[in-house]
């Protein structure tokens, strides 16, 4: 359905995977901590690492009511970090405007537990990538570094 994977780790015992879909029952049969919210939407699964169907199993959709991406991800702490374009608006152009999200969520609960939305210029942001330290702080272009 249009999707693809942004990143792939394993944390806390638990692979974890983020990228975008289209598909609201991307994982059928896992819980979903926050519901898809239409159009293209970034998702975190959190899995069992034999692959099989676990009662843990967790879903969250990230994202507004348009096009939404995972340009990276990065995973400290058991905390997932996200960057990526923002409620892109459905059907939209390459030169219609576009913002720049960075989030941290907690891929077994779903909480949001920080992200910012910020403009490019010409109104043009699109992160590529993103980088987390442990220690450290999480910086991503055109945005100041957060202590992580």
């Amino acid at each position: 359905m249009g999707g693809e994977i942004a990143g792939l780790s394993v944390s806390d015992g638990r692979v974890v995977v983020a990228g975008t879909t289209h598909n609201s029952d991307l994982a059928s049969g896992a819980t979903v901590n926050t519901a898809h919210a239409g159009g293209k939407d970034v998702f975190v699964l959190s899995l069992d690492p034999s692959l099989t169907a676990d009662g843990n199993d967790r879903i969250t959709f990230f994202g507004g009511a348009g096009d939404d991406t995972a340009a990276d991800m990065q995973v400290r702490d058991g905390k997932v970090w996200l960057t990526g374009v923002h409620d892109r608006p459905l059907g939209g152009l390459e030169d219609d405007p576009t913002e720049a999200y960075a989030a941290r969520l907690d891929a077994q609960t779903g909480a949001v537990e920080w992200s910012r939305v910020w403009q490019g210029a010409g109104n043009q942001a699109a992160p590529a990538t993103l980088a987390v330290a442990a220690g450290g702080a999480a910086c991503w272009t055109g945005l100041a570094c957060r202590p992580v």
